[in-house]
């Protein structure tokens, strides 16, 4: 074999070689980029204790932050809520925690009432499961956390009122706050 037989040679390997990571480096791409594209666009179910101002009330919501339909296949969380353990409350309800197969769209959530004010719990241990309903990839999830909801002792007022008002200046901005949420709730 001559030089230039063993030159052609070692370039038609080198080229093979680079040809081949070429491939796999493709195939990584396109799979990173598909798995990205799916957490993107897949349904992320939460459950959290809502608080709204303008009414001085607590909700439990569970709400669809995702891009896809989720269908929530059900909430555990310790210490169980209870409507019983709410002080001068007697009637006897069934909790949003308790529900299953519920499906919310993008955005959608429901909530339910539910007093924290002298609640005697307040860090609650949540697990939630749900599945994405990304057409043909329906995946299910299961995600856990903590609810701590402690900072309500810490708080001087929950709510403002009005005649909380000093002066004109705390009444405005009274009621841009007011404006505000009713704005956040409405999106």
């Amino acid at each position: 074999m001559s030089i230039t037989d063993w030159i052609q040679f070692w370039l038609a390997l080198v080229t093979s070689i680079l040809a081949g990571v070429s491939v796999v480096a493709t195939w990584i791409t396109i799979s990173q980029n598909a798995k990205t594209n799916y957490e993107n666009s897949r349904a992320k179910l939460l459950f959290y204790v809502d608080y709204i101002r303008a009414n001085d009330r607590f909700f439990l919501t569970i709400k669809n932050f995702g891009n896809s339909l989720g269908k929530l296949n059900y909430i555990k969380i310790s210490p169980n809520l209870n409507y019983q353990k709410i002080p001068g409350y007697n009637q006897k309800h069934n909790l949003l925690t308790d529900s299953k197969d519920i499906v919310l769209a993008p955005n959608q959530k429901v909530s339910s009432w539910f007093s924290f004010r002298n609640y005697p719990d307040k860090i609650f241990d949540v697990e939630i499961s749900y599945t994405s309903l990304n057409g043909k990839k329906s995946k299910s999830f299961v995600e856990n956390y903590k609810i701590d909801l402690s900072f309500i002792d810490d708080v001087e007022s929950l709510s403002h009122y009005v005649i909380d008002c000093d002066d004109d200046k705390t009444a405005l901005v009274w009621i841009d706050n007011q404006l505000a949420e009713i704005s956040e709730r409405i999106n």
